[in-house]
């Protein structure tokens, strides 16, 4: 059972490191907020929130 939790902590720190690495790239490409940035943050929210098939 402890292997179960295990996997999925595994799981969850994998994503969690994707998700903030995404992040920090497409903030270090702008000077600024503007709509092409807010729209790369929304998209790689919905990837992260409901996959890359779906949000394609």
């Amino acid at each position: 059972m402890l292997g179960v939790f295990k996997r999925l902590r595994q799981g969850l720190t994998k994503t969690r490191d994707n998700f903030v690495r995404r992040i920090d790239q497409a903030i270090k490409r702008y000077d600024r907020i503007d709509e092409d940035l807010l729209e790369e943050l929304e998209e790689i929210l919905l990837q992260t929130d409901v996959g890359v098939e779906t949000t394609m």
